[in-house]
């Protein structure tokens, strides 16, 4: 007999008998279980996955020859991870910068994947986060898959604070910068940012796109 008859991973069952006759001493087997292990009279969960089918025996004693039991069946279960949080380093991040994600706690060698939600502000790539609109919202949370022993868990949500960054450096040029009395001198600003560039001439904003431009009068 074994108390409980279902065990979870991580958890034992106490093994008894019932019937018998004698003084003989009582061992138990696990026999060709592939899930589970017996030390004395205690059963653990080695996989729950696997089978685990015991049996015991009663040795001969002066008056009574040995007696082995027919094999029970004894269900194995998976378990609950540990709690499972998710950490972002860092937790702040400008525009054009990334954060690292990875846990704490869980249990098991399921595999774990990140999820942003419904944020509006930053997208997940594997184990990295990069902020798509700093003025948006970023709340991710992790989830560590089930194995055979445990169960899937998935942590809280977490808000990560995403926030603006600097320019590039950004130069103002007089052409000419030496200037007559009576003459003039375009001034231009210029600054490249990603995949965009832009100058400012005679009032005129003009924005360049992979050599397209685009105009907006001031």
């Amino acid at each position: 007999m074994a108390t409980p008859s279902t065990v979870p991973y991580g958890s034992t069952s106490a093994l008894s008998i019932t019937g018998g006759n004698g003084t003989g001493a009582v061992t138990y087997s696990a026999g060709t279980s592939t899930g589970c292990s017996i030390t004395g009279s205690t059963l653990s969960v080695t996989d729950a996955s696997g089978t685990c089918n015991i049996s015991a025996t009663r040795a001969a004693d002066n008056n009574y020859n040995a007696a082995t039991s027919a094999e029970v069946a004894v269900t194995l279960t998976t378990t609950d991870q540990a709690a499972l949080t998710v950490v972002a380093t860092p937790s702040t991040v400008p525009y054009g910068s990334t954060s690292a994600l990875s846990i704490t706690g869980g249990n098991g060698t399921g595999a774990v994947t990140y999820s942003a939600g419904t944020s509006t502000g930053c997208s997940i790539t594997g184990s990295t986060l990069s902020v798509t609109d700093a003025s948006g919202t970023c709340n991710i949370s992790a989830t560590r898959a089930a194995d055979n022993n445990y169960n899937a868990a998935t942590s809280a949500e977490i808000a990560v604070t995403l926030t603006t960054t600097d320019q590039a450096a950004l130069t103002v040029v007089a052409t000419p910068s030496t200037v007559s009395y009576g003459s003039t001198s375009a001034l231009t600003i210029n600054w490249r940012k990603r995949n965009w560039c832009c100058h400012i001439q005679r009032g005129n904003f003009h924005r360049l796109f992979y050599h397209r431009q685009h105009t907006l009068r001031h």
